[in-house]
Formats: C-alpha cells, sequence, structure tokens
C-alpha cells in the first residue's frame, strides 16, 4: 500500500508541475488520470451513468474555468474525490435522490480518503481494507470484475472494454452498475477507485 501511495502523490505531483508549466496539458493529464475513477465514484450514488458523466464533466468544465492556481497541496485525489462527492450530494438533492446517498457512506467516504492521504500513520486498517476489498472483488461474477479491473485498473474507455469482452457497451455499464452496487454495500468502492 506504502508503493501505492508514492505512486499516487507521486502522479499528482506530476499532474500539478504540468498544472503550472502548460495548463492544457496538465489539464489532459488530469482528466485521463481521473475522469474515469470519479465517474465510478459518483455512479456508486446515483445509480445513473449518464447522471454521473455528467456530473464530473462539470466538474471539469467548472476546474478549467476557474482554477488559475492549484491550491490543494500535493495530493489531488483527496480534493478532487470530495468536490466529487459534494456535487453528486448537490444533484441527488435537486433531483430528488438525496436517500440514496446515506450520510454514514458520506462520512466512511471521508474518512477514508483522509486516511489515505495520511497513509503511513494508518498502514494496518489499509491493509485491512484491502484484504476485504480483495474479498469483495473474488465475490463478483468473472463479467463483474473484468469490467471494473478494464475500466479502473487498466484505465480503458467504456468502448475499448466493451470491444474486448465483445459485449456492448450498455452491459458494460450493467455490469459496473452491479459491481459497484456490490462493492457499495460492503463499503469499499472508494478504496477501489483510488488504488
Amino acid at each position: 500500500m506504502h508503493a501505492e501511495m508514492n505512486r499516487l502523490a507521486s502522479k499528482d505531483m506530476d499532474i500539478i508541475n504540468m498544472l503550472h508549466t502548460d495548463r492544457a496539458a496538465g489539464f489532459r493529464m488530469l482528466f485521463d488520470a481521473y475522469y474515469m475513477p470519479l465517474s465510478l465514484y459518483s455512479l456508486q450514488f446515483t445509480d445513473d451513468f449518464d447522471a454521473s458523466e455528467d456530473i464530473v464533466q462539470s466538474f471539469f468544465v467548472h476546474f478549467w474555468e476557474t482554477r488559475r492556481d492549484l491550491l490543494v497541496g500535493t495530493q489531488l485525489y483527496p480534493y478532487l474525490f470530495t468536490a466529487i462527492r459534494n456535487n453528486t450530494l448537490t444533484y441527488l438533492r435537486k433531483t430528488g435522490g438525496v436517500s440514496r446517498m446515506p450520510e454514514e457512506l458520506t462520512n466512511d467516504d471521508e474518512l477514508l480518503i483522509r486516511d489515505l492521504a495520511e497513509a503511513e500513520e494508518h498502514q494496518d486498517v489499509l491493509r485491512q481494507r484491502e484484504e476485504q476489498l480483495y474479498q469483495a472483488l473474488q465475490a463478483l461474477s468473472a463479467h463483474e470484475r473484468q469490467a471494473l479491473e478494464k475500466t479502473v485498473v487498466d484505465e480503458m474507455s467504456y468502448k475499448q472494454v466493451a470491444a474486448e469482452m465483445g459485449i456492448s457497451v450498455n452491459t458494460l455499464k450493467t455490469y459496473l452498475r452491479r459491481a459497484m452496487k456490490k462493492l457499495r454495500s460492503s463499503g469499499l468502492c472508494t478504496l477501489l477507485l483510488l488504488g
């Protein structure tokens, strides 16, 4: 886990540095690295791919238009996931779907994001959560697990994953929705998306 945290911190520093030297290239790096994980994170609350993608796209548009200097320290992921969680909660309130986002889940996510930001102090807890995540992933169907692996770990697009699996994009989205629902019930979605 320590190596993973170093990789995340290093990736974030590369993105921040690029945002300061070449804003457009830095934004592209940020978008490429975080669009899919943020969309899947929002999906666990909305159960609606289109809405989740709209939330994330709106965040990136707002980020592009308003962020002249990045003041989030050296770790982007706590800032990004917190922003998406808040934007998703706002969306759910506006659409009347707020009951889908239990308060205890948002608190768990916030604590996990903070824990990951301070990972060196919480190695034992994180190892336990990783083991729980591994077990939860093993409980998914082969198609659900493959869909998550290809979109989250391999960072492939929906279209690429669907083509590789020989299924439609809508079927892929169904597999992802089911997998996220199962992982959400175990409280492990955020750990998967940050890993």
